[in-house]
């Protein structure tokens, strides 16, 4: 199923499509955790 032409589809996802975005990576330090971390601190302060 296509949502888009070639000409309506956004520059974005032109890019996507064309294999040309960047690689993402795991930032330093990142251990998988966060939300984790962010749900502990949230059930402490709002205890």
């Amino acid at each position: 199923m296509n949502l888009f032409t070639a000409r309506q589809r956004p520059p974005a996802l032109t890019r996507l499509m064309a294999g040309q975005w960047k690689k993402g990576a795991i930032p330093p330090k990142w251990d998988g955790k966060a939300a984790e971390k962010i749900v502990n601190w949230l059930e402490k302060v709002l205890a």
